[in-house]
């Protein structure tokens, strides 16, 4: 029993000195130099105690890029970023664009995160959420009434009003919802000025053109009509020194700038309170069971030298009202309170550490015999181990059995990233990892290089590993090279194998084309044979050797374990070259029609990606032999994304460059669809095709790590489809 609660004491100790820390993405609707964002963001750091909360930061710039037509690129991305950070415990999102993003999309980049929500103005939207067991968050309301009554009040002999207001959607909202408001208790008339309609120089002159003492609300005065934008502290500057009136305002920004005051929206107070909500659920509350808060927390504020300059008396102000740039000496006051709190806190923290001074040393011994356990692990474990920092791939550790391995000095390997042994390119290792999220997996294969050049198979086991507050991955190298390359090997002997079994059909073949030679050649020794059939007996000995010749040129190529050299390509270029090859023999009732709307870059092998496309652009020519047609030629950017990645197994996330042959002929029958790509299967007469055009096709995009498929309908044609890697640089 005694032991029990010195656990549990124990376990609360460690508690208090080593505070668990939270990994939370503030999602912004605007960007850093908003007025708004540093007040939210003050205001959620409050709600946490020190080392708590861990916070990355977001912006969506939407007041400066519009919301349209950045929500793709954002959304782009956003995904792409997520894929190399580590997963968060929360999402905050700030302001309308960002909560609407979330609904949106949240379920796709954040699966089952919970996550809050403050400053949202869409009430019906923020309300609804009530329903979703993921999130809560504070509403937004503009308190319009009181303020229309703060500013008569204060200026009663005023019958008008000047709003300002501009083309952000927010701002037309808000100039519609005061209107509304003003039409219950008619107590001013509206002198609107609306910038989308004029510029910012014509609003200095209008405002410098009225009467003095009339009151203005500032709303919103970012874009003009020219689509000049301006910083909020620029933009006031301008009203404030050609206004003839005290300028209101329903937000805490603007505020010692110049605004005389108003029932505003306090954003730092918004950001507490989501900050609050954030960390009941990171300490284990559901979402669904807290309400969505539709009280916004608002109140009023005033400017001192405002209010002097323009006659207010400070005792006139509503109770409750919180004053700025007041003569009292807060300075003063604010430094004794420091100090105060400082010598409380020093002098608990002299008791609190005698107390603990014997625990801490305890949980100090513990932690180092923690870290030696794992130093001992890692240091002389006979598994091939690195540790890795995954933002930029450097190599931050290496045991002795990774130095003997790579053949580096700790000093040499220490130097390298992971991208400087792993043979595959950026965008290859990316494509990987990502196929290694999708599926769930912590294993991948790849091929390393030593020191010595030699490259070697490798299997890679990585996981994710906490040291001293930062994340990295710890992976475990195996050797797999003797084992591919008996793989290799067997593949090999499979497809020899496989010939084999087609021997007797090429044979067949070859006969028939030397029966041919042989035919004509007997016809060519009659002496009373005339010029025209003599030059058609040569034409046909001469096509029957190019048809041999190529034949054993597909053979050769189906059975050979070649090493292929690879470098960019413009597959645009390989398809007009394979064209002008085919021009002399072209038939005069097939035309060519090429659609390309990108040059296709890819990284491949030029033999090999030319033999896909001669192979597909005579297969589409036979095709029409007969019947003529239009042979359309395509090349166009594809993306593999989560939306569409089930209708593409085997192929990773990423950039491909498709190329589509398609043509008008005589089609092919759904059941011979399936048997398009097996060795010597044909379609065409015998004597007139090998049968390894397509299974040639089929297996080169396959070690280009692409795909191919066929659409087609008996009479009405035929479209091939190539899927391979798009190059990145």
């Amino acid at each position: 029993m005694i032991g029990r609660k010195l656990f549990v004491a124990l376990l609360l100790t460690s508690q208090c000195l080593f505070p668990q820390s939270y990994h939370v993405l503030f999602l912004s609707s605007y960007h850093p130099a908003y007025s708004t964002y540093h007040s939210q963001l003050e205001g959620i750091q409050s709600a946490f105690p020190k080392d708590e909360l861990e916070l990355d930061e977001e912006f969506m710039d939407t007041k400066r890029l519009g919301v349209s037509e950045n929500i793709t690129v954002f959304h782009t991305y956003l995904s792409e970023k997520l894929k190399h950070l580590p997963p968060y415990d929360l999402v905050i999102t700030a302001d309308d664009n960002a909560f609407h993003f979330m609904k949106d999309y949240g379920e796709e980049l954040f699966p089952s995160l919970p996550w809050v929500f403050l400053g949202v103005n869409d009430i019906d939207a923020g309300l609804a959420e009530n329903s979703n067991p993921l999130s809560t968050g504070i509403l937004e309301f503009v308190s319009f009434d009181k303020n229309i009554e703060l500013i008569h009040s204060q200026f009663p002999a005023s019958d008008k009003i000047i709003v300002i207001y501009d083309a952000t959607p927010s701002s037309k909202a808000d100039y519609l919802n005061f209107s509304r408001a003003l039409e219950k208790n008619r107590l001013f008339d509206i002198v609107e000025f609306d910038l989308s309609l004029h510029t910012f120089e014509e609003m200095e002159a209008f405002l410098s053109s009225q009467d003095r003492g009339v009151p203005l609300l500032l709303l919103s005065a970012f874009l003009d009509c020219s689509g000049n934008r301006l910083g909020f502290s620029e933009c006031f500057d301008r009203i404030y020194r050609n206004a003839q009136g005290p300028v209101y305002h329903l937000w805490a920004h603007g505020f010692g700038e110049g605004v005389l005051g108003g029932y505003i929206v306090d954003h730092r107070v918004q950001g507490l309170e989501a900050g609050k909500l954030a960390r009941r659920i990171l300490k284990g509350e559901s979402p669904g069971n807290i309400p969505v808060e539709n009280k916004s927390p608002n109140h009023y504020l005033f400017d001192w030298r405002e209010l002097k300059k323009w006659e207010i008396r400070k005792g006139s102000l509503p109770e409750g009202s919180s004053l700025i740039n007041s003569p009292v000496n807060t300075r003063f006051i604010r430094v004794l309170a420091l100090l105060s709190g400082a010598i409380i806190i020093l002098l608990f923290m002299l008791l609190l550490y005698h107390r603990l001074n014997i625990k801490l040393k305890a949980a100090n011994k513990s932690l180092e015999e923690s870290r030696n356990r794992f130093e001992e692990l890692f240091r002389k474990n006979p598994v091939i181990m690195l540790l890795i920092y995954p933002e930029d791939g450097q190599i931050i550790d290496a045991n002795k059995a990774a130095l003997s391995f790579y053949g580096y000095t700790e000093e040499e390997i220490l130097s390298l990233t992971i991208f400087d042994i792993n043979q595959l390119n950026q965008s290859q290792i990316n494509r990987e990892m990502s196929r290694a999220s999708r599926e769930k997996r912590n294993y991948f294969q790849f091929r390393h290089q030593l020191k010595d050049g030699s490259i070697r198979d490798v299997e890679v086991f990585s996981g994710n590993i906490k040291l001293n507050g930062k994340r990295y991955l710890l992976s475990a190298i195996h050797d797999i090279s003797d084992k591919s390359r008996l793989r290799r090997e067997l593949i090999q002997r499979e497809k020899m194998n496989a010939l084999g079994f087609l021997a007797g059909g090429i044979a067949h073949d070859f006969n028939n084309l030397l029966t041919g030679i042989i035919g004509y050649y007997d016809l060519l020794m009659m002496n009373d044979l005339d010029e025209e059939t003599r030059k058609h007996s040569l034409d046909m000995i001469f096509q029957s050797a190019v048809k041999a010749k190529d034949l054993t040129g597909k053979i050769l190529t189906y059975s050979r374990n070649r090493d292929k050299k690879r470098q960019v390509l413009l597959m645009a270029d390989l398809v007009q070259q394979c064209l002008e090859e085919k021009a002399a023999i072209l038939p005069d009732n097939i035309k060519i029609k090429k659609e390309f709307s990108c040059s296709g870059k890819i990284w491949a092998n030029s033999a090999e990606v030319s033999q896909i496309i001669q192979n597909l652009i005579s297969n589409g020519l036979q095709a029409m032999e007969s019947s003529g047609g239009c042979l359309t030629i395509r090349i166009n950017p594809f993306h593999i994304n989560y939306q569409n990645y089930k209708e593409f197994k085997g192929l990773s996330l990423g950039k491909y460059r498709l190329l589509e042959v398609e043509d008008q002929g005589i089609g092919i029958p759904k059941e011979n669809i399936q048997l398009l790509f097996d060795p010597y299967y044909t379609t065409k007469e015998m004597g007139t095709g090998t049968g390894l055009g397509l299974a040639l096709v089929h297996s080169i995009v396959e070690e280009e790590e692409g795909s191919i498929r066929v659409d087609s309908t008996a009479g009405k044609g035929s479209v091939f489809k190539v899927y391979l890697p798009a190059y990145e640089e």
